[in-house]
């Protein structure tokens, strides 16, 4: 019998048009996620844990992706959009560009005391949705203190080991809802609830800023926020940044009852009528409830009554939920009517 070839494998340019020259593997961002966390995604959906991902990428050590959030350089973004498939914008949306938010973000540090912040937060609730745990966007500022959606108080640390988020470091094959320290699952971190009071003042808080950062007003907000723990002590100097969430909340709890005095008042008249009415009403979801609650009603031919002579056909919905960022809706109102004068 004759000795037969030898084997060898050759990738054709036919099959380099049909595969190009993309990560094999597409891994889609979801709605509202941080841009950190989408990466972590990437290297753990090719095998790679982000710590090597991150050397094989050469972005360094240390918190590189966390870094990636706040600072992402455009030779960077070039490569993530070129080789994932994301288009640049989608990225872009997922990092913190604007000014006025890029001043509440929670510092780059993960292991630290249980009195300061560490860089990230989380709600065990939330990462337990679906098929696909994440961190979200929202969770890297300062002002956000619960989840509203389960009513219950954001963590900043693991409840086990008490180390901060660290999926940045992972150098095993795990994902990133892991604790790197224990290993403990984050989905199953027990939560508790926030008290109404304190929901209150946070949801107000956080309904201003949205509103007021979205349309690029009033530059003193950031501060006065920053200000807010001097305001419940007085006499201390201090930045929201700097603790973790469980004093955060202990401060709004401090200011609940001077809400008004405190955030209300503004120079222009119009942003102090609706931080006012933010406050009274309960946050934006409360406003619009109310005017969706006046709303004229419609009439069999689509045409709309006279307010004092609608008859009262149906009752509308007693709650309106809406699951998107205001500050994004806000934004692309702007933008629209700005299109809009533009082209009239």
């Amino acid at each position: 019998m004759g000795q037969s070839a030898p084997i060898s494998i050759e990738v054709q340019p036919r099959y380099r048009a049909v595969q190009g020259d993309r990560w094999p593997v597409q891994v889609s961002p979801r709605a509202g996620e941080l841009l950190s966390s989408w990466i972590h995604r990437v290297a753990f959906a090719h095998g790679l844990p982000p710590r090597r991902f991150a050397d094989a990428l050469n972005f360094g050590t240390g918190m590189w992706s966390p870094r990636l959030d706040v600072d992402f350089p455009n030779w960077a973004l070039r490569l993530f959009a070129h080789y994932s498939g994301v288009a640049p914008d989608t990225l872009v949306r997922m990092t913190v560009q604007d000014k006025f938010w890029k001043r509440l973000l929670l510092p780059l540090r993960h292991d630290v005391s249980q009195e300061k912040s560490t860089w990230l937060q989380f709600c065990p609730k939330c990462l337990a949705v679906g098929k696909t745990p994440y961190f979200r966007r929202r969770w890297r500022f300062a002002i956000h203190v619960h989840c509203r959606q389960h009513g219950c108080r954001l963590l900043d640390r693991c409840p086990r080991c008490q180390r901060g988020i660290a999926s940045f470091d992972q150098t095993e094959l795990k994902p990133q809802h892991c604790c790197v320290a224990c290993g403990l699952d984050l989905r199953r971190a027990r939560t508790q609830p926030l008290d109404a009071e304190t929901a209150w003042v946070a949801q107000c808080i956080e309904d201003i800023g949205r509103l007021e950062f979205a349309k690029g007003s009033n530059q003193s907000l950031a501060s006065r926020l920053l200000e807010l723990p001097g305001m419940a002590d007085a006499g201390k100097t201090r930045v929201l940044t700097n603790f973790s969430v469980e004093h955060r909340i202990g401060f709004y709890r401090l200011i609940a009852s001077r809400m008004v005095d405190l955030l209300g008042s503004d120079p222009s008249p119009l942003v102090s009528f609706w931080r006012k009415r933010i406050i009274m009403e309960g946050g934006i979801d409360a406003i619009m409830q109310s005017l969706s609650d006046n709303l004229a009603f419609r009439g069999p031919r689509g045409s709309l009554y006279p307010p004092m002579r609608r008859p009262l056909m149906r009752k509308l919905p007693r709650k309106v939920v809406y699951s998107g960022e205001w500050h994004d809706l806000v934004r692309s109102y702007l933008e629209l009517n700005a299109r809009s004068r533009g082209s009239s």
